[in-house]
């Protein structure tokens, strides 16, 4: 099983959004992409869409392959 386009398409926007957030933070230093920073970025931003504010689904926010 493999993931949708859309579903792709999704996850490079939610980690591109905290990528953005993070350099917009950073005052645009030279701050690397670092998959390891965007996830935690990710995680605590998921945490309160979906667990706290129940905007949309853990699926929705951020698509995964059930194993």
């Amino acid at each position: 099983m493999e993931l949708t386009k859309e579903q792709e398409a999704r996850q490079d926007e939610v980690d591109n959004a905290c990528y953005a957030f993070l350099l917009e933070l950073a005052k645009a230093s030279d701050l690397p992409w670092d998959m390891e920073d965007i996830s935690e970025v990710r995680e605590a931003v998921q945490s309160v869409l979906v667990e706290k504010r129940h905007i949309m689904s853990e699926m929705e926010f951020y698509p995964y392959l059930e194993k």
